[in-house]
């Protein structure tokens, strides 16, 4: 249950078969309190990388992952809007205040703009 954020399983196994289990197990579990679990995604395996799509990206507790290289990322494309007028110390902390990062994935860069406060 640690891996839970809100209505979020972010969960992370070495084999299929440990895949399938977690799933198996998952689904038993929480099916005894009605809970319909659905929307699992996970990276390809090795025998179906003919399959894999290249831009294949999903939404992880409010960033991007590419299941295909197994790599997160923010999504600078909702970020980037046009904006006429200069930039103010407003349209940096509105900027950086709409990033969602629960795991304090983007901390490195919103840090500093966060510290104008």
């Amino acid at each position: 249950m640690r891996s839970f954020y809100v209505d979020n399983c972010v969960f992370s196994v070495n084999t299929k078969k440990e895949l399938a289990r977690f799933i198996s197990e998952s689904l038993a579990l929480l099916s005894t309190a009605k809970f319909e679990l659905r929307g699992w995604e996970h990276s390809p395996t090795e025998d179906k990388i003919e399959e894999r799509q290249e831009d294949r990206k999903v939404p992880v507790l409010g960033l991007l992952w590419n299941l295909p290289k197994d790599t997160m990322s923010l999504d600078m494309k909702s970020l980037m809007k046009e904006d006429k007028g200069p930039t103010t110390k407003r349209k940096i902390l509105s900027t950086v205040h709409r990033i969602f990062d629960p795991i304090g994935f983007s901390c490195p860069v919103t840090l500093e703009p966060k510290c104008l406060l």
